[in-house]
């Protein structure tokens, strides 16, 4: 357990929309059936307009790449919601609340990540921060969080969120692989589309990317820091191998 008590490395040198982009996959790219599955669903409107992939998909065109739209999407709908920044001992995160709940959740950047007040969100908006801050810290901690604030996952295609849904379900203290993830939501073949929904996660920590590990308990790949996955992983008591893959699909996942 001694990584768990080192000092967590930051994550100087890295762009802040890198690390917007929180449980996302290392890939070279989609494969086909990642293109199919992520790319062949239309993205939900973003604030009140049409989004990148929705425009592309319109056109009958396949770029930019699904994480690429993903990112882009985000930033969009992230423009329009209500921002606060939560104070944990691995730093400040930033919450992004929309009108139906906890959109996105950021790890810590170099600056404060928000100088918008608790106070200014609505009522109901302060009400999800509290349950949010309960929660992070305790998942931060390997302890079980019992009440989350309501998700809103909209902006994510049907796909994503069925994938989303199966990594909730992962229980602290255990793992799954890519491919059982496929297997669990009936799409055993796309084990590469797993991971990169597991990739375009809003809300890391709280949708437990990180418990997902690559084939024969490898870590696997990580778009923040991979220190994040390690401490996450050894707060909750699990072991993995220290070999990385950047590609899991090519494991198979199983």
């Amino acid at each position: 357990m001694a990584a768990a008590e080192k000092q967590f490395p930051g994550t100087a040198g890295q762009q802040p929309e890198t690390r917007q982009l929180s449980c996302r996959g290392q890939h070279s790219g989609p494969a086909p059936d990642a293109l199919r599955e992520t790319s062949g669903a239309q993205s939900r409107p973003v604030a009140g307009g049409h989004s990148l992939c929705s425009a592309l998909g319109h056109l009958g065109l396949s770029f930019p790449p699904p994480l690429i739209c993903a990112a882009s999407d985000r930033h969009s709908l992230s423009s329009s919601m209500n921002t606060a920044s939560i104070k944990t001992s691995d730093g400040e995160f930033t919450a992004r609340f929309s009108d139906r709940g906890l959109a996105q959740l950021d790890f810590p950047d170099r600056a404060p990540a928000s100088d918008f007040r608790a106070q200014d969100l609505p009522p109901r908006m302060r009400a999800w921060l509290r349950t949010t801050e309960r929660a992070l810290r305790l998942t931060l901690s390997g302890r079980v969080a019992r009440a989350l604030p309501p998700l809103d996952l909209s902006g994510g295609t049907d796909f994503q969120r069925s994938v989303w849904d199966a990594l909730r379900k992962i229980p602290a203290g255990k793992t799954r692989s890519y491919g059982e993830i496929a297997r669990e939501i009936g799409r055993p073949r796309a084990v590469r589309a797993v991971g990169q929904a597991c990739g375009a996660n809003p809300i890391p920590v709280l949708i437990p990317c990180h418990r997902v590990l690559a084939a024969r308990g490898r870590l696997g790949g990580f778009s923040a820091d991979l220190a994040w996955k390690k401490r996450l992983l050894a707060r909750e008591l699990i072991g993995f191998k220290e070999e990385t893959w950047l590609f899991p699909a090519f494991s198979n996942g199983r």
